[in-house]
């Protein structure tokens, strides 16, 4: 990215928040995407197993609830977690690979993700509000919520913003 501000380029960047990432991944989906990607049927009835045939109860005061089953989510700070939510959202951003992005090296991205972290990378402004929207409505599709407020946009540039002087 250095070498791009160092050809006087802006890079608009949206720095996206998912409101509880791991909580809100579909099972059903997930087992779909796992299937469509070609994960073997032994492997995804292992995670199945592991991740998705949970129950749990809800304790208030001394009252216990019926068991219920579990939907959706992945496990907090399990290892696997982070891989599953990567293969999750991949077909949102397939999505998306249309959008005009950054070429560096020969290679076009307009996002970098890394678990429910996700940057969106553009040239223009109007670009990354196009992209943020598409990527808005892929992510709502697929049971994903952005968290508006927190998600932040900022330019990238080599030279310091213009300021308007006061008469």
């Amino acid at each position: 990215m250095q070498k791009y501000i160092g050809c006087n380029k802006e890079i608009y960047a949206c720095f996206i928040d998912y409101a509880k990432a791991f909580d809100r991944v579909q099972h059903s989906e997930m087992i779909r995407i796992l299937e469509k990607i070609g994960i073997d049927g032994k492997d995804i009835r292992i995670i199945a197993h592991f991740y998705w045939h949970q129950k749990a109860t809800i304790r208030s005061g001394c009252d216990i609830s019926d068991f219920t089953s579990i939907k959706r989510g992945v496990r907090q700070g399990c290892v696997l977690s982070p891989y599953l939510f990567n293969i999750y959202t991949e077909f949102i951003f397939r999505k998306t690979s249309n959008f005009p992005g950054l070429n560096i090296g020969g290679r076009k991205f307009n996002n970098i993700r890394y678990a429910d972290d996700t940057v969106l990378l553009t040239e223009n402004n109007e670009v990354l509000q196009l992209l943020a929207e598409a990527v808005n409505k892929n992510s709502n599709d697929a049971g994903l919520e952005m968290n508006v407020k927190k998600t932040k946009t900022m330019v990238i540039t080599k030279f310091p913003p213009k300021r308007h002087q006061s008469k």
